[in-house]
């Protein structure tokens, strides 16, 4: 995700940095941070605001105020999401009117950062893997889905927290996944934004499991994730 800071206390600016960061490591995220000292220099910024995913703002700043940046923004079609981060209560109804995520008072706790980070995460990939099991439909947001691996006659579809089984073709899986799903062996695939490290002959992802790139994927693997790595970029 790129991730905009927009803040003029520096010392804020670092931690708030400092906390994405953090966040970044324990969910094994790649994030892209840019940090701005007023709404002016972003908005110079222009051909990187599209880009952008989220963006912590704050409101008393010198010169443009962060609540008339949000604006701005709103009017310019920015369809991310902005979190408002002050040390003044009253703003949060001017938060409501340019559709913030969230406010937060200063200094914004970790815990509530993660938390709006997660939810952004989770929505920048919204979209769910639904399948039977027995009288219920059950959806799992891609972005929880680490891999599908063929076991035997049913699909295992492995999240951090729970492994799921569904009696289905392994061929039928995998030719209806997004494409941050790739194929690395004849019986597992994999979620691109889940891998954690690639090797010659093995990939590692990141809850740990290990898995062997099979010769014939290879090559369709280092092609797919050179391109997903670029568009984070």
């Amino acid at each position: 995700m790129n991730i905009a800071i927009i803040e003029d206390n520096p010392v804020e600016s670092n931690r708030l940095n400092d906390i994405i960061n953090n966040w970044s490591k324990t969910k094994k995220v790649k994030n892209d941070i840019l940090s701005y000292s007023s709404a002016e220099a972003f908005l110079k910024a222009n051909e990187t605001i599209p880009k952008i995913s989220v963006i912590f703002l704050d409101i008393e700043m010198s010169g443009m105020s962060g609540i008339e940046l949000a604006h701005n923004l709103r009017n310019m079609n920015y369809d991310g999401e902005i979190i408002i981060i002050t040390a003044f209560q009253e703003y949060v109804f001017q938060g409501y009117n340019v559709h913030a995520l969230n406010y937060l008072l200063k200094p914004a706790e970790p815990v509530s950062i993660g938390k709006c980070l997660d939810d952004v995460y989770k929505k920048s990939l919204s979209e769910v893997y639904t399948y039977h099991f027995r009288s219920d439909v059950i959806s799992i947001p891609f972005a929880d889905i680490i891999c599908f691996v063929s076991n035997l006659h049913n699909v295992d579809i492995v999240t951090a927290d729970k492994t799921y089984s569904e009696h289905k073709s392994f061929g039928d899986v995998v030719n209806n996944l997004p494409s941050t799903f790739v194929q690395v062996h004849r019986s597992f695939v994999v979620n691109l934004a889940h891998v954690y490290s690639i090797s010659k002959n093995t990939i590692k992802l990141s809850n740990g499991t290990e898995a062997s790139i099979g010769r014939s994927f290879a090559k369709d693997l280092s092609t797919k994730f050179i391109n997903y790595s670029t568009r984070l970029d």
